[in-house]
């Protein structure tokens, strides 16, 4: 994996992303999340370190992240990248998070894909 990605994805997305799935799990054995799973959601994604080890938020560290993006990443990417950590963040900040939190926090994960298979580029056809 390419070491920006590597970078954001321990920096940054685990961070979020553990305590969503911790709590999605819960859901679906039919237990509730108790008020420390809920306070780690919104950890994940605003009590996070940024390079110089001062606190930020996800959406500081991303802006930080995104200085040293490769540049094969599109613009456009990145852009969908960081409007859908501020939907998260504005989702785990509401007075009832959890249900619209969850949904924007786990679309992370599936934009890090995107992310990382755009780095990647096209893959090579088999020869046969």
């Amino acid at each position: 994996m390419h070491p920006w990605l590597s970078r954001l994805r321990h920096d940054l997305l685990k961070r979020a992303l553990w305590p969503a799935r911790d709590i999605s799990e819960l859901l679906e054995s039919a237990r509730s999340p108790t008020p420390r799973d809920l306070q780690a959601l919104r950890e994940g994604l605003f009590a996070l370190c940024a390079e110089d080890g001062s606190r930020c938020d996800a959406r500081a560290l991303f802006a930080e992240l995104r200085t040293s993006a490769p540049a094969a990443l599109s613009a456009a990417s990145l852009d969908q990248f960081a409007h859908a950590l501020e939907e998260a963040m504005a989702a785990a900040s509401a007075p009832h998070p959890l249900a619209p939190a969850l949904g924007k926090v786990l679309r992370l994960e599936a934009l890090f894909a995107a992310l990382t298979a755009e780095l990647s580029g096209p893959t090579p056809a088999k020869r046969g």
